[in-house]
This record gives structure tokens, C-alpha cells and sequence, in this order.
């Protein structure tokens, strides 16, 4: 359980910004209200910016949806080994921290 702890707080704190803007990445219920709060002000000021906003923490969101189905259905089928997945999806992760941008 502390090595799970560890490695969730590690996670927090490595990513917490996402286009400038913080989010949670272990959880979604932030996420949640920070994008709901966006679409509100969105629909109040009609300030596209917020619309954007709320798009990129509703999208943060349908990923985590979608990592949680994927990981489900691989357990399903494949049990433990599924595992080898998610490694993989985090070592391209990893990598694409290390890539810049091509500047014009």
C-alpha cells in the first residue's frame, strides 16, 4: 500500500498542468468540476477561451474513462498479462516527454 501511495503522489506531482491549466491525474472529480465550471462561464460570457477550456478537461476525462474500459476488458481476456499493456502505453508516455517541438 505505501508503494502504491508513493508512486500516486509521485504521479500528482510530476503532472500537473495540461495546456497551462492544472489537473488531476489520479483522479477525475476535479477535473470534473473544473471543466462543468468552464461550460458554465462559457455559456454566461460566451468567452470561447472557456469552451476550450472545458473541452481540454472533458477530453483529460473521456481518457480516463477510456484507460479504465481498455484495462478492464484486457484483464478480462488476458488476466495479468495485460499488464505488458499499460507498460507500454507508459514507456511512449515517458518518451514523448523527451521530444520537442519543431520550432519554425
Amino acid at each position: 500500500n505505501a508503494l502504491v501511495s508513493f508512486i500516486c503522489s509521485m504521479q500528482v506531482q510530476s503532472f500537473r498542468k495540461f495546456h497551462g491549466m492544472p489537473y488531476a491525474t489520479t483522479m477525475c472529480t476535479g477535473n470534473l468540476r473544473s471543466g462543468t465550471d468552464h461550460l458554465v462561464k462559457y455559456f454566461q460570457t460566451k468567452d470561447p477561451s472557456r469552451r476550450e477550456k472545458s473541452f481540454h478537461y472533458y477530453s483529460i476525462i473521456l481518457f480516463f474513462i477510456l484507460g479504465a474500459a481498455i484495462g478492464a476488458v484486457g484483464t478480462k481476456l488476458w488476466g495479468s498479462p495485460a499488464l505488458v499493456i499499460c507498460c507500454i502505453l507508459l514507456a511512449i508516455a515517458f518518451a514523448m516527454l523527451f521530444v520537442k517541438p519543431k520550432t519554425e
